[in-house]
């Protein structure tokens, strides 16, 4: 091999790095259907604003939308950012679904 005058970039493994890649993508769907398929995310992108791009109706009165991983495993708070909750991969996909509000809560009465 012939020297060269330019330095070698160092190979990340022999560093100790792990490349972990950034969300670049998002799949918004329900069990059975798929509302918006690889949409870009920003640092800025919450769930809700994915919610609200992929869905352009509000939920009936009394009910919410509840964010969900694919496996069902998790479920998302709307206004966490998405690229800090969802790590490791360029693209996943999220599930939505429809569940009743609660009965509000009153916190004076006593347990």
């Amino acid at each position: 091999m012939y020297p060269t005058s330019q330095p070698q970039s160092p190979n990340r493994r022999s560093l100790g790095l792990y490349y972990s890649p950034a969300l670049k993508s998002v799949t918004v769907r329900s069990k059975t259907k798929v509302y918006k398929q690889k949409i870009a995310v920003a640092d800025t992108t919450t769930f809700a604003t994915l919610i609200s791009f992929a869905i352009k109706v509000q939920p009936p009165t009394g009910k919410q939308f509840v964010i969900r991983a694919a496996d069902g495993a998790l479920e998302y708070m709307p206004d966490d950012l998405v690229r800090e909750v969802i790590t490791g991969v360029e693209h996943t996909e999220i599930i939505v679904c429809i569940e009743d509000v609660g009965p509000p809560v009153n916190f004076d009465i006593p347990f």
